[in-house]
């Protein structure tokens, strides 16, 4: 789609009249006639207007809403058919104003509203300039996000393929360092062994961040179904699953009855997994105590998780959900810095919010909610 020349003061602009009264469409006529710059097409029919419109490529249409085979909302609700808006500026017209009728073809893509008796030359051609001009303006953005969203898409792809592929040859990589090192550790000698096992903690790492790309890669684009979601089953399940990290860091994990609700089921899991890994993972000297709960407040569902962590400064509670962005180098604390905007990915998807409520060295409270528009019974 070309991007429309949004300069109309130097242009011929072409008209075009889709009114069944002669007598009104001489009046159009009159007006442009006096104006230079203007083609004016005429239609009497709705469908002769719609066969002019897909021939011609008019700028602006003045639209009666009265029309023999039809009215204006039918000639609107055609011309979007196929691309679920109008690129043209459509300028609806009636004899008889109605406020009903005027948000309706606002609604459906008109650009202004005027009655019969509000036509005079010089506000008539303002409204159709401004109607262009606006209508030129909404098309050039919406290229912009076609555009945008082609090469959002073909990134995102591309982020999924190559993550996919690099795990086969670092999981081999990790493997046969450590036959060098198990099967050749005597030869090597003490720096060798050394090398070696820093080949095997970046190698490891940038496996972790391989399987975080395509974990967020996937958070944006596979496709699944919401349902009802059992959320009390997920964090069991999620506390099964890491039973053996949970018992490795000694924690106690807690969870209060939590509710059912219309969601997509294995983000859920994504997203409360990976609060819960985060809590295990910034955790202070003492044992980590975490706590998923959930407050109904009618609206929406308020979820939560406690720990008793390190914490986070103020000036970090937004940027922590960021991309690629740590509180704490990789020496101290491994990550990819990808966790927490997934989780934020996922809730975008389900229209929610998520934030967190912490102070340095006093534990952290993520929350995030979950709209009832639609739950389970």
């Amino acid at each position: 789609m070309d991007i429309p020349d949004t300069d109309t003061s130097h242009k011929n602009i072409k008209i075009l009249i889709v009114e069944d009264d002669a007598v009104d469409r001489a009046v159009y006529r009159r007006i442009f006639s006096k104006n230079e710059g203007f083609t004016v097409l005429e239609a009497d029919t709705l469908r002769d207007g719609l066969d002019l419109m897909g021939r011609e490529s008019p700028d602006c249409i003045l639209l009666d809403y009265r029309l023999p085979d039809g009215n204006g909302i039918d000639f609107i609700t055609r011309c979007q058919q196929g691309t679920g808006q109008s690129v043209t500026a459509i300028i609806m017209v009636t004899g008889q104003g109605s406020e009903q009728t005027a948000v309706e073809a606002m609604k459906l893509g008109a650009v202004d509203y005027i009655t019969k008796e509000e036509i005079v030359d010089g506000v008539l051609l303002r409204n159709i300039l401004s109607a262009i001009e606006r209508t030129q303006l909404k098309n050039a953005v919406l290229h912009y996000q076609q555009q945008l969203e082609k090469s959002y898409g073909a990134l995102s792809e591309f982020t999924h393929t190559a993550s996919h592929d690099l795990k086969a040859p670092l999981r081999h990589i990790v493997s046969y360092c450590e036959l060098i090192r198990d099967e050749f550790g005597e030869r090597l000698g003490e720096e060798g062994v050394q090398y070696t096992a820093r080949l095997i903690v970046n190698a490891r790492r940038l496996q972790r961040l391989v399987d975080d790309l395509l974990a967020y890669s996937e958070a944006l684009n596979t496709i699944e179904e919401k349902e009802h979601v059992d959320v009390d089953g997920i964090a069991a399940e999620i506390v099964e699953f890491m039973e053996e990290t949970i018992a490795e860091h000694g924690a106690t994990i807690t969870v209060q009855a939590l509710p059912r609700v219309y969601a997509y089921p294995l983000r859920i899991k994504q997203l409360l997994q990976n609060l819960v890994a985060n809590a295990l993972k910034y955790k202070s000297t003492a044992p980590p105590v975490i706590r998923i709960a959930c407050e109904d407040r009618g609206h929406e569902y308020l979820f939560s998780v406690t720990d008793n962590g390190l914490g986070i400064e103020d000036e970090h509670k937004e940027m922590i959900f960021e991309s690629f962005k740590r509180l704490h180098s990789r020496d101290k604390i491994e990550g990819s810095g990808l966790g927490l905007s997934i989780c934020k990915k996922i809730i975008n998807m389900h229209n929610g919010r998520i934030w967190v409520e912490s102070s340095a060295g006093k534990g952290s409270t993520f929350f995030f909610t979950i709209p009832r528009a639609v739950t389970a019974v």
